[in-house]
């Protein structure tokens, strides 16, 4: 079920459909923008309750580092990396084609996801950490010195977690992300720096073991070691009611800023927004699912594309700004941020064999207008 266009949009602060907010977008004038993408307007053909798969790969092809690094790759159906190759095709369509919408379904048949075979509707934020997950996986398989690790490369988010017992002692590890779960305390309205701190501030836990004395009641600290060139947060909106026993989503309304400042080990990093994920619905297991993103048009203005589905169409932020509604379903749900200024430029040029594809398909498309 798609919602309507003209309510959909990149909701920065949770108001109507898809959206964006206006204070949830302040411009504050900080550091250089990073290169936005080209003007892309090819969408995805719904298979059957696949907006979940189709949000997240219209996202990633707005990670312009990431997506112009995999199209430059010479990968071949004997690589050995059989998702990163069909990966890489679909975002050579949706970055090149002619055509107003591409069929994903060779992708979703010849890659599944595990806990994604079935048509049933699906959580994107789950997706895109299985989705990015056996990506890493598949280059593990190979040796050392062909590995890409595109993922960790790009989405990597090194963390170190401390954890401090009651009786004194205290325990580190280290762990690599590819998303940052954000929980909401109680309360109407929040922003995203208030969340974020509220994650990295110490918390009680009772499920630990500890190997000096074996209580299990301890602090748990997080601290952020390195943050990636694209930065994913998801604000966990869905959740189990106790007494029921039923999922239900928060509604609670979050401020998105522009630039958002990430505390690091040495220093903090500066990131801005470029494409957002929204759930329009009232449940986990329905709803529907719409990618904004931040990209140029023809006339090289920047301009919000709204994703969804087959359709594609463009917004102003003025016009995003009109579109808000407290208290209505239409939620930000993933949040994508790059680094600004010292990350990679992601200019580099797509392989002959990707181009070679593409400009093939654009002729015979454009042999029988």
């Amino acid at each position: 079920m798609a919602p309507v266009p003209s309510k959909s949009g990149l909701d920065i602060q949770p108001e109507v459909s898809p959206e964006i907010s206006s204070s949830a977008l302040q411009d504050t004038g900080q550091a250089e923008v990073p290169a936005m993408p080209p003007s892309h307007t090819v969408g995805l053909l719904n298979l059957g309750n696949t907006c979940y798969m189709n949000s997240v790969l219209q996202a990633l092809n707005s990670s312009r580092a990431f997506t112009n690094h995999l199209l430059s790759l010479p990968l071949t159906d004997e690589s050995g990396l059989p998702l990163a190759r069909s990966l890489q095709q679909v975002l050579a369509f949706l970055q090149f084609s002619l055509r107003r919408s591409y069929n994903p379904e060779e992708f979703r048949k010849n890659n599944p996801i595990p806990g994604f075979e079935d048509s049933a509707q699906k959580d994107c934020s789950e997706y895109l950490g299985k989705l990015l997950g056996t990506l890493q996986d598949q280059d593990q398989e190979l040796t050392a010195p062909e590995q890409l690790k595109l993922v960790q490369r790009y989405f990597g988010i090194h963390v170190e977690i401390c954890l401090t017992c009651t009786c004194g002692h205290v325990s580190f590890a280290k762990e690599t992300l590819f998303n940052i779960g954000l929980a909401f305390p109680q309360g109407p309205s929040f922003t995203l720096e208030g969340l974020l701190q509220q994650f990295l501030e110490p918390e009680s836990i009772d499920d630990y073991d500890c190997r000096s004395c074996g209580q299990t009641m301890a602090t748990k600290a997080t601290r952020l070691l390195a943050t990636p060139q694209h930065l994913t947060i998801t604000l966990n909106r869905f959740q189990i009611d106790q007494q029921t026993n039923k999922p239900f989503k928060i509604l609670s309304e979050v401020q998105l800023p522009s630039d958002l400042c990430v505390p690091g080990s040495n220093q903090s990093e500066m990131y801005r927004i470029y494409a957002v994920i929204s759930h329009k619905g009232g449940s986990l297991d329905g709803g529907h699912y719409c990618t904004w993103a931040r990209a140029l048009d023809e006339g090289g203005n920047e301009v919000w594309r709204a994703y969804d589905d087959a359709e594609v169409t463009t917004h102003s932020l003025d016009d995003l700004q009109k579109m808000l509604g407290r208290g209505s379903e239409d939620t930000p749900y993933v949040l994508f941020y790059e680094r600004v200024g010292g990350g990679e430029s992601g200019d580099e040029s797509p392989a002959p064999h990707v181009k070679e594809m593409v400009d093939k398909d654009n002729a015979e498309f454009a042999g029988k207008k």
